[in-house]
């Protein structure tokens, strides 16, 4: 879930409002490609949607797939320093200096064919994110249940790992139950780069 809004508040930032390729590039093909500008209409209809905090899904998805389009089609060597760039004007440039490697994941995500729009996708499974916000809210409260049933003879050491692991593999394998098709590109490319 947090995931989800850092990426969507970075492609915010990230948006390709410089340059549009042509043609879609090959799937491992990151060679420059001759661009053109964005027409003044189009540079209009990014900025004011923009500001459009009722953003309908297929616009996200559609948004996405223009960033990773225009990260695409630029030369692989040049798409470090140009998320860089970008990230140097948002909140988040701290955030990056501590985690250089991040950089490394941006790039990969932003370049990947399926990794950006598919993670976007989950804006179009509202109903399943409101149902799993509240499976995670009861699953706080079972955090507490779990903490006040503990054992006498239980170390609170002990007690503390079981219900971390109860919680962890709950929270994780529902998310992956209702998500799976959208987060496993990202997390692919996350194992990749630390890994």
């Amino acid at each position: 879930m947090r995931t989800f809004l850092f990426l969507f508040l970075l492609s915010l930032f990230c948006s390709p409002s410089f340059a549009q390729s042509d043609s879609p590039p090959d799937e491992d093909d990151f060679g420059e490609r001759k661009t053109r500008p964005i027409r003044l209409s189009e540079q209009i209809e990014v900025l004011s949607s923009l500001g459009d905090r009722n953003y309908k899904g297929e616009a996200l998805v559609k948004k996405a797939e223009k960033t990773v389009q225009y990260f695409r089609s630029m030369d692989k060597k040049k798409v470090i320093p140009d998320l860089k760039e970008k990230i140097e004007k948002t909140p988040f440039k701290g955030l990056f200096e501590k985690f250089p490697l991040a950089y490394q994941f941006l790039a990969e995500v932003f370049t990947h064919k399926k990794a950006l729009p598919q993670l976007f996708k989950l804006s179009l499974k509202k109903n399943l994110l409101i149902f799993y916000g509240f499976f995670f809210l009861f699953t706080i409260y079972l955090g507490f249940y779990l903490k006040n049933k503990k054992t006498e003879d239980e170390s609170f050491f002990g007690s503390f790992l079981k219900r971390a692991a109860i919680l962890f593999t709950l929270r994780v394998g529902l998310f992956f139950a209702l998500f799976y098709e959208e987060v496993t590109p990202t997390l692919s490319l996350f194992l990749k780069v630390v890994l």
